[in-house]
């Protein structure tokens, strides 16, 4: 395995695990029990990874293939569960730190996924389709966040708060940007679209920056 496969593959496992946190966490607040906050967890997790291979016809999908990504969301989500039930005052007030710390791990799936996407494409010979790298980042990244606010009936986060997709198209553009035309090491790419999308949706949340409505 080379360093950039390897760092790819770690990639997904973070972001797996990222997402599946955050799953977790709005399953819990909507007080699933066990098996829901397990399952929400890996439709967050490994949802967008689907929706991205069954586009670029690569089946079965990833997760299907390796059982690492299953296992990593079953963790993850045990994990908060069970802080979640050992420290349920802090939990259910919402503390601004917690959320601070989810927000986080959530950013950072999103922009491990965006990466992901990309380099799934590209791996698949799409290198002369800037718009539908980006298109496969950016439904890599937030496909799992919208699945998972369906099943939890709520309106998908990404068309109400917080810049969601557009920091994942940001970073997806950056990567197209730097790797096809700039012709910058694929590594370097890598590292800095997931930063950009982290510190993108971290200033986000921190400062509320939103698109406008027709009304509030």
């Amino acid at each position: 395995m080379t360093k950039i496969e390897l760092t790819i593959y770690v990639l997904a496992l973070v972001g797996v695990g990222a997402c599946g946190i955050s799953g977790a966490a709005a399953a819990i607040r909507k007080k699933l029990d066990l098996f829901g906050v397990m399952f929400v967890a890996a439709v967050t997790g490994l949802g967008g990874g689907i929706i991205r291979d069954i586009l670029l016809s690569n089946l079965p999908p990833s997760m299907f293939q390796d059982p690492a990504f299953i296992i990593v969301s079953a963790l993850s989500s045990l994990v908060i569960f069970l802080i979640a039930h050992f420290f349920q005052h802090f939990f259910q007030q919402k503390h601004r730190h917690w959320d601070f710390i989810l927000n986080f791990i959530d950013a950072v799936g999103l922009g491990a996924f965006t990466v992901l996407g990309i380099n799934t494409a590209l791996s698949k010979g799409f290198q002369d389709n800037a718009f539908f790298l980006v298109f496969i980042g950016m439904t890599t990244g937030i496909g799992g966040g919208i699945l998972r606010d369906i099943l939890l009936d709520e309106i998908p986060s990404i068309f109400t708060k917080h810049v969601y997709a557009i920091a994942t198209i940001a970073g997806a553009v950056l990567y197209v940007t730097l790797y096809l035309y700039a012709r910058v090491e694929e590594f370097w790419c890598v590292l800095l679209t997931v930063v950009t999308v982290t510190v993108l949706r971290v200033l986000a949340a921190i400062f509320h920056w939103n698109f406008p409505k027709a009304y509030k």
